[in-house]
C-alpha cells in the first residue's frame, strides 16, 4: 500500500483533452487524458494514487458530462 505511480494507456481522439475522475478506493481526484490524434494512437500517462495494503484496492474511471478517452490497461507496480 501506499503512494503509487499507475500507467495507463489510453486513445482520444478527440480534438482536445477529454477531463473525468479517478477514484481509487472511493477517494476522487480529476484527471485530463490530452488528445492523442486518432482513436488508434495510443499513449500512456502516470498518475499517483494511494493504495490501501493488500489485493482489494478498487479503481474507477468516470466521466464528467463528455465521453472519456478509450482505457487499454491500467498497470499497477
Amino acid at each position: 500500500g501506499g503512494a503509487k505511480v499507475i500507467t495507463i494507456r489510453y486513445a482520444n481522439g478527440g480534438a482536445t483533452a477529454r477531463a473525468g475522475v479517478l477514484k481509487v478506493n472511493g477517494v476522487a481526484q480529476a484527471i485530463s487524458f490530452p488528445a492523442t490524434g486518432g482513436w488508434t494512437n495510443w499513449a500512456s500517462m502516470t498518475v499517483t494514487v494511494t493504495l490501501a495494503g493488500g489485493t482489494g484496492n478498487v479503481l474507477r474511471f468516470e466521466s464528467n458530462g463528455q465521453d472519456l478517452a478509450n482505457i487499454d490497461e491500467v498497470t499497477v507496480p
